[in-house]
């Protein structure tokens, strides 16, 4: 299954790599600020202690995570594009499948931040109703064209969507006009009834008037 899935290039791991070492050289400096906060106090060995093997478990932990997003994280990430759906898979520790379905897209388009600037890679925005999803990494050409390609899909939805708003707005007309003509029919029947009830009710009168005059 995992194999249908387009995968990133060598120059995407690159990138994620320069965005790991950033991100994770901001952790160490905010580590290295608290510990030396911690010991600029004259505070309990035991509390400095228990400082100590905080940071250096944060440490430890980046650090895995790190090489875990390089390796196990970088070969498991994919996408695929169908006709009706985008599937992103992505993690680390567990194996997680997002599926888009086009018809609920708002919008999509191409970000770029300074990092992604530097290898001439861009991410493409995805989104709905109800969240907003990324496919990370790509290259120039592979964005554009997944941009283009889902753009037309919306509009292909769009076009269907619209179409059957206006097939149930002529139906809804048409039983309208329907009705108002059995209406229309009704009341000329009712008329009808009434005027030959009119004319009945003449015919008797006089012979009513001849009975009372012998």
């Amino acid at each position: 299954m995992e194999n249908n899935f387009c995968r990133l290039s060598k120059k995407s791991w690159s990138a994620k790599l320069v965005y790991n070492v950033v991100l994770y050289s901001c952790i160490f400096i905010v580590i290295a600020i608290l510990y030396m906060v911690l010991h600029s106090f004259n505070l309990p060995k035991r509390v400095l202690f228990i400082g100590d093997i905080i940071c250096l478990f944060i440490l430890i932990l980046s650090l895995i995570s790190s090489i875990l997003d390089l390796t196990i994280g970088f070969k498991r990430y994919g996408y695929k594009i169908s006709d009706s759906s985008i599937e992103i898979i992505h993690g680390v520790y567990f194996t997680n499948i997002n599926i888009i379905p086009i018809r609920r897209i708002q919008q999509v388009s191409m970000e770029q931040g300074p990092i992604l600037r530097l290898f001439n890679l861009y991410n493409v925005s995805i989104v709905t109703a109800g969240s907003n999803t990324s496919i990370e990494y790509l290259s120039d050409d592979v964005s554009s064209q997944i941009v283009s390609n889902l753009n037309n899909k919306i509009n292909y939805f769009a076009t269907i969507s619209q179409n059957k708003t206006e097939n149930y707005t002529g139906i809804i007309q048409g039983l309208k006009s329907i009705s108002q003509n059995n209406t229309e029919n009704y009341t000329g029947i009712i008329q009808d009834l009434k005027s030959d009830d009119n004319k009945n009710s003449d015919c008797i009168a006089p012979c009513n008037n001849k009975h009372d005059l012998s």
